[in-house]
């Protein structure tokens, strides 16, 4: 994965980009699409609104890495 640093909001330094390896990624996608598959079976409305929550924030974590570098063609 390419590292590109990048500005942050209020004139900090730039940091790097997250990165995670290929391998890892692809297994934390399988995670979420399983989560996903296993959210549509559960009949349980509380356990499906706790699952839909863990799912979000998994979402949001996995988001930037699947995201091109800023300034990438």
């Amino acid at each position: 994965m390419t590292v590109v640093p990048f500005k942050r909001r209020g004139g900090e330094p730039p940091r790097e980009a997250p990165q995670i390896d290929r391998e890892s990624l692809v297994e934390l996608l399988g995670v979420f699409i399983d989560l996903s598959a296993y959210i549509e079976r559960e009949h349980d409305l509380h356990k499906r609104v706790e699952l839909y929550g863990i799912a979000n924030r998994m979402g949001a974590v996995l988001h930037p890495f699947t995201q091109p570098p800023k300034g990438a063609v």
